[in-house]
């Protein structure tokens, strides 16, 4: 039971070390060119925060469905907003945008867990009935 919490918890650091990694390296020129303002890097941002909210959900034994939903959602916009913060210092734009579609990503992930709770609910009461 001890290893499973642990790769877990490797996964969740794992992912999340990554996003801090590509977040931090210099941008290159084609980099700059290809994502610059693009729908793309948006997407990569929105899977990226929504993936990592999925894993620290799945890898995060808070008791209690609201106060583990919160910690999913804390943790990765925390972390997204100050690595959008620090940005400049390595030679990258701070960008709103991508701020919200970390966001956006963690929203996704969260609205459906949410949902899927609410199924499973009304399955456990129908069949009370």
């Amino acid at each position: 039971m001890r290893s499973l919490k642990t790769f877990r918890l490797v996964c969740v650091m794992g992912w999340f070390a990554a996003i801090v990694v590509l977040s931090l390296l210099p941008p290159s020129t084609a980099q700059l060119q290809f994502f610059h303002l693009s729908a793309l890097d948006k997407l990569l941002h929105a899977v990226a925060y929504g993936g990592g909210a999925a894993l620290l959900y799945w890898a995060v034994g808070v008791p209690g469905f609201w106060r583990r939903l919160g910690v999913m959602v804390v943790v990765p916009l925390i972390l997204g907003g100050v690595l959008e913060l620090v940005q400049p210092l390595v030679g990258r734009l701070c960008s709103a945008g991508d701020m919200l579609a970390n966001g956006a990503g963690v929203a996704t992930v969260a609205g459906a867990i949410c949902f899927s709770r609410l199924l499973s609910m009304r399955r456990v009461d129908a069949q009370r009935v």
